[in-house]
């Protein structure tokens, strides 16, 4: 599967489904807008495999339950990145 320059938004990032989806889609040159409830401590290496690879990851925190907080961020890192193609 290529995926070159789309941007995927994990919700879960920290999980261990969460983690093997960034591994896996950081091998078809995606983007990543990652959901860490730990602020992106727990996903450490996995954002370090991504920047290795020369692509980019934005890291947030946020309720998802909130409709607020999701635009606020959506509106933010598309600027980023561009409009999430994967959820």
């Amino acid at each position: 599967m290529r995926l070159p320059n789309k941007v995927v938004f994990i919700t879960d990032s920290d999980s261990d489904s969460g983690k093997a989806i960034i591994r896996r889609l950081k091998e078809s040159g995606a983007h990543f807008i990652l959901n860490s409830h730990s602020g992106g401590s727990a996903i450490g290496s996995e954002l370090k495999l991504v920047q290795d690879a020369g692509l980019q990851a934005v890291v947030v925190t946020i309720d998802l339950s909130k409709t607020a907080e999701v635009t606020d961020m959506l509106l933010f890192t598309e600027q980023q990145l561009g409009t999430v193609d994967i959820l």
